[in-house]
């Protein structure tokens, strides 16, 4: 109730004409509309930005200036930076190689029809026939005495001292694991 109420005046209030110098009889609308036209539309440089990055690259004094003497903005200073560039400059002594090439990720079987058609044929017939290879967390004598983990803990970092937890959920993971390493994963019974 209250919130129609509120959205019923600020409609009304923004149609009601103004009486000033500047405003000659136009609404709230009129002028909006007016500047549009004439300036353009107002796009926020903010918008979807956390308000961490904001206050960091922004702050209450707005964009920091390269070069800034701090006695006003001079012709001969420098305009401000993007957002993005400044990110970017921060980022960049944290980055100490070249850019890698990504490897290919080609089809093996472009150009081999009946391996192709051979390979579904057999991965069929193992996810029909309900085989599981060995070795990969898969059959049940591998798991802890609480059954399927719910969780796997990978180690990352440098030296492998981070750990990051990844939820396993039994019905999605169980089944897709086994699939995946069909396509990704080496021979079935084999072992890295």
């Amino acid at each position: 109730m209250i919130n129609a109420d509120c959205a019923e005046f600020q409609a009304t209030w923004n149609a009601h004409p103004m009486a000033s110098n500047n405003t000659f009889n136009k609404s709230p609308n009129d002028v909006r509309l007016l500047g549009q036209a004439r300036f353009g539309v107002y796009r926020d440089d903010c918008e979807g930005l956390h308000p961490e990055t904001i206050e960091k690259y922004y702050g209450v004094d707005g964009a920091e200036r390269v070069g800034q003497s701090g006695a006003g903005n001079p012709q001969d200073e420098e305009e401000p930076l993007s957002l993005e560039e400044r990110i970017g400059l921060e980022q960049d002594p944290q980055i100490r190689h070249e850019a890698i090439d990504v490897p290919d990720h080609r089809n093996p079987f472009t150009d081999d029809a009946h391996g192709e058609n051979l390979f579904f044929s057999v991965l069929a017939d193992v996810v029909k026939q309900d085989i599981m290879p060995a070795g990969y967390g898969l059959l049940a004598e591998e798991w802890d005495n609480d059954g399927y983990p719910d969780v796997e803990i990978l180690k990352v970092g440098k030296r492998a001292r981070k750990e990051i937890e990844v939820s396993l959920a039994h019905p999605i993971w169980l089944a897709s694991s086994f699939v995946g390493l069909a396509f990704n994963g080496p021979s079935f019974g084999c072992k890295d």
